[in-house]
């Protein structure tokens, strides 16, 4: 029990899981294995994460090694409390998670999550699909930026998405400065891609924020 318990706290890190029913969080706790690196230690290596475990980190510091085929490079970042390794694996089938290696800078705490258990389980569970599904939109480091201001729009505006009993919903919009801003578009196209989504029937205004009546066609819209 106190082992649930304290994956339970840890998973607490993540404002999503925390908007998840008692049910919802120990199921995915379940889910989770504890692991501990110490300062120095790999935690995988290239090639041997194909996409099949998740990993949390939930304590300490990390550095992620990405290579680029296309340009020959490596790329070096820091992880830390928070990050979520292998989502792309999870919801978009993406594989990039063999060009990476990682290893603790310092002591690592982290949750394992076997990719295949937890799309099995979000499958049973729409609330936790829906927290990895906005985790997955947060984060999209997997995914190639697009350069359509429309579809920079939308993929910002999945970041807003809440759902409640009422189903999908952006209980605030943005002024159309500060979506420009945030979307690295114009006032202009900010505004021309909320109406898209009116007149196309995938939102419709409810002051001051916005009801989704569509989420797929909205994500199509922003990655397609």
């Amino acid at each position: 029990m106190q082992d649930a318990l304290s994956v339970i706290a840890a998973l607490s890190h993540w404002d999503a899981f925390g908007e998840l029913d008692e049910g919802s969080r120990q199921a995915l706790a379940g889910l989770c294995e504890p692991l501990v690196f110490a300062a120095g230690e790999t935690i995988f290596t290239m090639g041997q994460n194909d996409g099949s475990v998740v990993y949390a980190v939930h304590d300490g510091k990390g550095r992620l090694t990405s290579a680029n085929g296309e340009r020959g490079d490596v790329s070096v970042e820091e992880v830390s409390a928070g990050a979520l390794l292998g989502l792309g694996a999870l919801a978009f089938n993406d594989d990039s998670m063999a060009t990476k290696a990682l290893h603790a800078v310092t002591e690592v705490h982290v949750l394992a999550i076997e990719t295949a258990d937890l799309r099995a389980l979000c499958r049973e569970e729409a609330s936790l699909a829906w927290a990895f599904f906005q985790l997955a939109m947060r984060t999209n480091g997997t995914l190639q930026a697009t350069s359509r201001p429309e579809a920079r729009v939308y993929r910002h505006l999945l970041t807003l998405v809440r759902r409640d009993a009422a189903g999908l919903s952006i209980p605030e919009m943005p002024r159309h400065a500060a979506l420009a801003e945030a979307a690295g578009v114009t006032d202009v196209e900010a505004a021309g891609a909320v109406a898209t989504l009116i007149g196309e029937g995938i939102a419709r205004r409810a002051y001051p924020g916005l009801t989704v009546l569509d989420g797929d066609a909205l994500h199509r819209a922003a990655y397609r």
